[in-house]
């Protein structure tokens, strides 16, 4: 083999290895953007179930409250007695 044939064969080695390396960047950078999009996504969703719960702590609050009341009624009624 001369030595042309060897600089061409190891070009094209050399070729063959960058275009494995583009591959490998290009697919790693669509699972970096597809593992944010699941961040973000997933981030959103606690946001809203953090509302959620808060929604449902303040209904907690507002119906304790209103039993504590009717609670103290029924107490009134019964002490009438």
């Amino acid at each position: 083999m001369s030595a042309s044939a060897v600089e061409v064969d190891q070009l094209a080695a050399l070729e063959a290895r960058v275009t494995k390396a583009i591959e490998t960047i290009t697919k790693l950078r669509q699972e970096r953007d597809a593992a944010r999009r699941d961040v973000e996504a997933a981030r959103k969703e606690a946001a809203e179930a953090k509302a959620a719960i808060a929604k449902l702590e303040d209904e907690r609050k507002n119906v304790r409250g209103r039993v504590e009341k009717l609670l103290g009624q029924i107490d009134l009624v019964s002490s009438e007695s």
